[in-house]
C-alpha cells in the first residue's frame, strides 16, 4: 500500500457510507436478519397466545388437555413481551453476530481500490460499520413495530410504551454485540478473503454475548454496569418493576464506543495484503 493509503483520517467517510449502504442492501446478511427478525416478531405474540394449545399438540392426543394441569401463565401481552425478549436473546442475537461478521469481512477485497483513491483507513472502516448500524437499526425498528402492532391487536390492554422501552434497551445490547464483532474483525490479518477477520469477529461477538448474559448473575455488576442490560430489557418489557436504567445503559454505550475506537485504531495500524 502507498503511504497515502495508510492515512488514519476520516477522509471519504460519507462516500464510503453511501457505498457500503448499497452493498448492504444487496448483501445476504441484511435479508437474513430481515427474515429472522420479522419471523420472531410474528412468532412471539402468537406463541404466547396459543401456548396451551401448542403444548397439548406436543404431548399428543392421548394426553389431550394435559397442558391444563401445568402451571402455565395466562396468555397476556406480558408473556408475549417475554417471548419476544427470549427470541431476541437466543435466536436473533446469534444471527446478528454471524451476519454482521460476514458483512464486515466481505468487503476486504475492495480495500485496495478505495484506499488508492485517497480514502482514509478510518473513513473506510467506519463507513462499513455505520452502514451496518443504520441497516440493523431500520430493520430492528420495523420488526419491533410488527411485534407491537400484532401484540396490541391480540391484547387491547397492551402497554405499548413497555414493549417499545424494552426493545430499546435490547437495542443497546445489540449495539455492544456489533461493536464487539467490529473490534474482533479488525484484529485479524488483512487478507482480502476476509476469512480470518470473520472468524475473529464471530469469536469476539460470542465472547461479548456470553459475558453479558452470564455476568448478569453478579448482583452488583447487573445493577451498576452493562452486565445487567439483558435482564433489564426483560424487566422493562414486562413492566413488572421499576428498574434503574442510567448506569447499565451508559456503561454499555461507552464500552461499545471504546470497542469501535480500538478496532478502528487497530485497522489503521495493521498491514494490508
Amino acid at each position: 500500500m502507498s503511504e497515502q493509503s495508510k492515512t488514519t483520517q476520516l477522509t471519504g467517510f460519507f462516500t464510503m457510507t453511501r457505498v457500503e449502504v448499497g452493498r448492504l442492501v444487496h448483501s445476504p446478511s441484511l435479508w437474513l436478519l430481515c427474515g429472522v427478525g420479522i419471523f420472531m416478531a410474528l412468532l412471539s405474540p402468537l406463541t404466547a397466545k396459543y401456548a396451551p394449545q401448542i403444548l397439548d399438540a406436543l404431548v399428543g392426543s392421548s394426553n389431550k388437555g394435559a397442558a391444563a394441569g401445568l402451571p402455565l401463565p395466562d396468555p397476556s401481552w406480558q408473556q408475549a413481551g417475554a417471548q419476544w425478549m427470549k427470541n431476541l436473546g437466543q435466536v436473533f442475537s446469534f444471527v446478528l453476530i454471524l451476519a454482521s461478521a460476514a458483512f464486515i469481512s466481505a468487503g476486504q477485497g475492495n480495500w485496495p481500490f478505495f484506499l488508492s483513491r485517497r480514502v482514509g483507513r478510518a473513513g473506510l472502516r467506519l463507513g462499513t460499520l455505520v452502514s451496518l448500524l443504520l441497516g440493523a437499526a431500520v430493520l430492528f425498528a420495523f420488526a419491533t413495530g410488527v411485534f407491537v402492532l400484532l401484540t396490541r391487536a391480540i391484547w387491547k390492554q397492551t402497554r405499548v410504551s413497555a414493549l417499545l422501552g424494552g426493545s430499546c434497551v435490547w437495542a443497546v445490547f445489540a449495539f455492544i454485540l456489533l461493536a464487539a464483532v467490529f473490534f474482533g474483525a479488525n484484529l485479524g490479518g488483512g487478507s482480502r478473503s476476509g476469512g480470518t477477520g470473520m472468524g475473529a469477529g464471530v469469536g469476539s461477538g460470542f465472547a461479548a454475548y456470553l459475558l453479558l448474559t452470564l455476568g448478569g448473575f453478579w448482583p452488583w455488576g447487573a445493577k451498576h454496569t452493562l452486565l445487567g442490560i439483558p435482564d433489564l430489557a426483560g424487566k422493562v418489557t414486562s413492566h413488572s418493576t421499576h428498574a434503574a436504567l442510567t448506569w447499565p445503559l451508559l456503561s454499555g454505550i461507552v464500552v461499545a464506543l471504546l470497542l469501535i475506537g480500538m478496532g478502528t485504531v487497530r485497522f489503521c495500524r495493521k498491514e494490508l495484503d
